[in-house]
């Protein structure tokens, strides 16, 4: 009695259609998916770096820079004077306000001085506070998709794992990239210094962002 059934060599055929078509797709699913990962990181920290901002100016009614008003400051339990002082800013004026957050390295850079923090979801962030002097100091914060990953540190924007955002005093909240960045999404790629797909990547968030949180389809830095 004859038994319906396939071959060795359709057997074989078959796998390596199925084989060449997983080699074409996956790559892409999972550049898909990359994607999707870090449009809604980026999404959710700027909603939730925003949202500790809002919470903390309402209790000390500003987030202030001024290091001679820190030390005047009744509300304030620490002094600039401490060798870890921006550590203690840190925790009173931003970290109090997230939750799932762990504080770890002080660091410092000649007049850079920041933390590192990794929140509870895996990402988390680098910062410096570039003190030029009491009444002019400027806060980054360089947002890690990955904490873990060894491009997450100090002063770091890679348009890939690290992404940077700024704090305005005068608008009271962080924006993505520089706090006036150029709204042309032209410029925002080829700037030839400052350029997400030429320059040193500083606007790539700002890129995002005008993109309504959306990687655009010729994004260079996730594949």
């Amino acid at each position: 009695m004859k038994k319906d059934g396939f071959t060795l060599a359709e057997v074989l055929i078959t796998l390596g259609v199925i084989g060449v078509v997983a080699a074409m797709t996956i790559p892409g699913l999972m550049t898909k998916y990359r994607k999707s990962v870090v449009e809604n990181k980026l999404k959710k920290f700027y909603s939730t770096i925003n949202q500790a901002v809002r919470l903390s100016i309402e209790e000390h009614e500003d987030i202030i820079f001024d290091t001679s008003s820190l030390e005047a400051d009744e509300n304030v339990d620490f002094a600039v004077t401490d060798k870890n002082w921006e550590k203690e800013w840190f925790k009173e004026y931003i970290l109090k306000y997230m939750q799932g957050v762990t504080l770890q390295d002080t660091q410092q850079d000649g007049n850079q001085r920041g933390v590192k923090v990794s929140l509870n979801d895996g990402s988390g962030f680098t910062s410096f506070l570039y003190y030029v002097n009491a009444n002019n100091i400027d806060l980054y914060l360089f947002y890690c998709i990955d904490a873990q990953d060894k491009s997450c540190e100090f002063n770091n924007y890679d348009g890939k794992n690290t992404f940077m955002f700024m704090y305005s005093p005068d608008k009271k909240a962080f924006f993505p990239s520089y706090v006036n960045s150029p709204a042309s999404v032209e410029t925002l790629k080829n700037s030839t210094s400052y350029g997400c797909y030429k320059g040193h990547k500083q606007y790539c968030t700002k890129l995002i962002e005008m993109n309504g949180w959306k990687i655009p389809d010729d994004y260079p830095w996730i594949k």
